[in-house]
Parts: C-alpha cells; sequence; structure tokens
C-alpha cells in the first residue's frame, strides 16, 4: 500500500479521530499498519482506567511499547487502590509495575491517583507505596493529583517539578499521617490551583518562601483531628497570595464559620467566589445573617457567595423537611446579603436554594443541577401571584420597556395588574401570574424548565429572534 497518502499533519490527524470511538481505534491499531502509529498515539492520548485490571493491562502494554508510553499526556485513576495488608503480595507487584512504567511517561502532563489506608495498622503499609515515584520525572507536568500519604518521597517528587506544576490537589484518603513539606523549600512560580487538607495546607504555605504570582484557587478541608487556630492558615495563605489578584477560595469546615467568613473577609477582601461548606453544625444555634453581612461588605469583588451544608440531601434541603422551607424568608435574607456586597451575582445560605441575580435586582431561585428541588418553581409562582416579590414594580417596568417585541407585551403586563383585586386562589389570577411567568421565561429572567413549553414563552422567544433580524436589516441597510 502506498502511505505516502496518509501523510497528514497530526493536527488533522487527531480532528479525524475526534469522531471515531475508542473501539474503532483499537481495530485500527490491530488491523492497520498505516493507522497504527496515529491510532496508539490517540488511544493512550487520555487515559481513565476504572479498574486495577485495567491499569495492569495498560501499564503492561506501555512498559513493551515505547510509542504508547510516549503518547500519554493524561493518567487517571478513576478508582481507589486499597492498601490491605492481607493482599501484600499481589499489591507489591502491582505497584512495582507502576513504578517500573512511570519513567517511560516522558510526556505525562496531568496524573490522578488514589492510594487508600483507612485504618492505623494499615498507614505504615500505605506511606511505603510511594517509591513508584522515586525516580520518575515528568518534564513537562502541570497537574498532581496525588491522594496518597504525603512522604518525603513525595515532598521530593513535587521538589523536583515545582517549575512545571500548575494545579497541585494533596491529602490522604482514610487515615491520616502526620505531613510536613519542610525543610524543601519550594517556589512553584506557576502554581495557580492547591486543593488540601488543613494541616498540610498550613505546612505547604508555611514552606513557601516567597509569593505564588499565579495563585488563583485554593480548596481546604479541614478534618475533625486538625484543631489548630484557623487564623494560622488564613494568615499564612495570605502572605503567599498575591494581594490584588482576585481568588476563588473553597474551605469544608465543622461549625456555622461565621467567624472563618469573617477572617477571610479581612485577609482576602479580593476574593472573587467564596464557599463555604458547613459540616457537624449544632442546629440550635442561630445563624448570624447580618454579622456575615457585615463581613461581606469588605468583599468588594466577590460575585459567588456558598454558604452551604456539606453532604446535603437535595431532595431534603439538607434534612430539613419541606414545609421548612420559607422563600419569603430566604428571599429576604439573600437581599440582606446582596445589599451589603453588591457584587454578588449568585448567593446560596444554608438550608436553602442557590439565588442568581439575572437581570438588574431580581434575585431568583437558581436551579442548579445538584440542588434542584421540586418546591422552587411554585413557590416562586406563588411568591408573585401573592405580589409579594419585592422587586416585582421594578420587574414590570422592565417588562413594559420591551414593548418593541409585540402588543401582546403589555396585554399581559395590564392583565397581571388588573387581576390585582382578585383573590388570591382565583383562577383567572393565577392565569394572568403564569403567563407572566412564562413571558418573564422568554426573557431569560428567569430559566425555569416548567415555562419552557408555555406558548407565550416560545412567543417571546419568536419575537425576539424577528426582532433581531429586523435590526440586522437596518443595520446593513
Amino acid at each position: 500500500m502506498d502511505t505516502t497518502r496518509y501523510q497528514f499533519p497530526a493536527e488533522i490527524v487527531d480532528e479525524i479521530f475526534t469522531y471515531t470511538t475508542n473501539d474503532t481505534i483499537v481495530s485500527l491499531c490491530l488491523v492497520s499498519k498505516v493507522f497504527n502509529t496515529f491510532a496508539t498515539r490517540i488511544l493512550y492520548h487520555r487515559l481513565s482506567l476504572k479498574k486495577p485490571s485495567q491499569i495492569v493491562r495498560c501499564f503492561h502494554t506501555m512498559l513493551r511499547n515505547p510509542l504508547a508510553a510516549k503518547s500519554c499526556r493524561e493518567l487517571k485513576f478513576s478508582t481507589r487502590i486499597e492498601v490491605i495488608p492481607e493482599k501484600a503480595t499481589q499489591l507489591g507487584a502491582f505497584f512495582r509495575l507502576l513504578a517500573k512504567t512511570f519513567p517511560a511517561l516522558c510526556n505525562l502532563r496531568n496524573i490522578r491517583i488514589t492510594i487508600a489506608h483507612w485504618f492505623p495498622w494499615t498507614v505504615k503499609f500505605g506511606e511505603s507505596v510511594d517509591f513508584i515515584f522515586q525516580t520518575c520525572t515528568f518534564p513537562h507536568l502541570e497537574n498532581a493529583e496525588l491522594h496518597m500519604p504525603l512522604t518525603p518521597c513525595i515532598a521530593r517528587f513535587l521538589e523536583r517539578h515545582q517549575q512545571t506544576l500548575k494545579s497541585v490537589s494533596l491529602g490522604p484518603v482514610g487515615i491520616q499521617n502526620n505531613p510536613t513539606f519542610q525543610p524543601i523549600t519550594y517556589h512553584f512560580p506557576h502554581l495557580d490551583t492547591f486543593f488540601g487538607n488543613a494541616s498540610l495546607a498550613l505546612s505547604f504555605f508555611q514552606s513557601v518562601p516567597d509569593a505564588l504570582p499565579e495563585m488563583e484557587y485554593l480548596m481546604v478541608n479541614w478534618g475533625f483531628f486538625e484543631d489548630f487556630d484557623f487564623r494560622e492558615l488564613i494568615i499564612a495563605m495570605e502572605k503567599r497570595c498575591p494581594k490584588q489578584q482576585p481568588i476563588d477560595l473553597t474551605f469544608h469546615r465543622s461549625g456555622w464559620n461565621e467567624d472563618l467568613i469573617e477572617e477571610i473577609s479581612q485577609r482576602f477582601p479580593q476574593v472573587q467566589e467564596l464557599i463555604i461548606e458547613c459540616s457537624e453544625m449544632d442546629n440550635d444555634d442561630e445563624l448570624e445573617q447580618a454579622t456575615v453581612a457585615q463581613s461581606l461588605k469588605r468583599c468588594k469583588a466577590l460575585t459567588d457567595f456558598t454558604w452551604s451544608i456539606d453532604h446535603e440531601d437535595p431532595e431534603a434541603f439538607d434534612d430539613w423537611n419541606i414545609e421548612d422551607w420559607d422563600i419569603e424568608e430566604e428571599m429576604s435574607n439573600i437581599m440582606l446579603l446582596s445589599d451589603a456586597c453588591p457584587s454578588l451575582d449568585y448567593c446560596r445560605i444554608p438550608h436553602g436554594v442557590s439565588w442568581a441575580r439575572h437581570v438588574s435586582s431580581f434575585w431568583i431561585p437558581f436551579h442548579r443541577l445538584k440542588d434542584h428541588h421540586p418546591s422552587v418553581f411554585p413557590s416562586m409562582v406563588d411568591l408573585v401571584n401573592k405580589r409579594k416579590y419585592p422587586p416585582l414594580p421594578e420587574l414590570l417596568e422592565y417588562m413594559e420597556a420591551c414593548y418593541e417585541l409585540g402588543e401582546f407585551v403589555w396585554e399581559v403586563v395590564d392583565k397581571f395588574k388588573e387581576t390585582e383585586s382578585l383573590e388570591v386562589e382565583c383562577a383567572e389570577r393565577k392565569e394572568a401570574t403564569m403567563c407572566l411567568m412564562a413571558m418573564g421565561r422568554g426573557l431569560d429572567v428567569w430559566r425555569y424548565a416548567e415555562l419552557e413549553d408555555h406558548p407565550l414563552t416560545r412567543q417571546v422567544v419568536e419575537a425576539i429572534k424577528a426582532f433581531n433580524r429586523q435590526m440586522k436589516v437596518e443595520t446593513e441597510a
């Protein structure tokens, strides 16, 4: 076969293979010498291995096939490797295979591996597997997710890659050891993301002598065994993060964390996204919304504030009954926070849903997939129907300003106003409210899926399309 016709640029071949399945690529490797090189490179470019048996087969192949090893850019173990002393023989062979193969992955950019040890007597065994990274260096490594015991060997591995790493995620799964980065000195000039537990994060930031100029996102997990003063960590983080550069922060910690929010507002007024996930709270303690609002006043750049309960059940609103959720009370609290922090676009408070500011001051219960609840839409309809939605006058003015879409806009708004004198449960009033809600969906004021098939929603969308076409014609003319 004449192979010269297949000398395509690598970019074209990559694009062609995006339209094929892995099974097709494997078939090409087996039956076509012409495409074997191309197919092998694409097949091993990104590896997400879900079972230990897959890992073994894949690593044996890369050990025998240099092309496959050099082709690997992304390696993720989608399963935890459980460290069990009873399986020491099998695990020993498994980890030796990893140690032999890793040095061949010279083009690796991203790696994720999880090694779990659940009992005190397995900690030493879990720490002993660090030899898999003892001799390997990945010249292009950018992202390292090493969920395993932090040992001196792992610390030296990070030290070897500090000039290329952009994202580091660390933290043992199961029983913790006592991690420390000292006495190694780290610089990480390109590091923009760091995940880790609190003790490890404290050790890390205390071992960095200079500022981390690219740092953009920090996520810290507080375990029940970490009892040091959280202010010590926040101060260490403040010293190493850029003062003016926007930053996103996520913290998982027990309690309601008003004190943590206050400390962050003082040390990181430039925070752009702040996520506080609480656990092991005392439900008898009253939430200090006003105190948190005072803290958020300092955060002039904050656009997303999520203050929620960890491991919540969306079907139970953080384990509260649906009857306990009061949309009026929650909206009052959301507006309290947004008045204190005008830059907010997204907000969530404990025992509640996400809220989004879609237009001007219109705060809407927001349907994020993880906290979608069937009560949100009916509650919002009921709030508007009872004329208790605070920015309702501004909302009606906004809709009336869209009169160029057609006379039906005024008709819907006028009908809604006319029915205000009717009983709340009156069918005519409810119908006028639903039409207003549908028009709001078409205007993208809110995005409730329940309104997508309403005739008025489709009418508004078609009117907007027609208006845009007309404007385009007039502009071109």
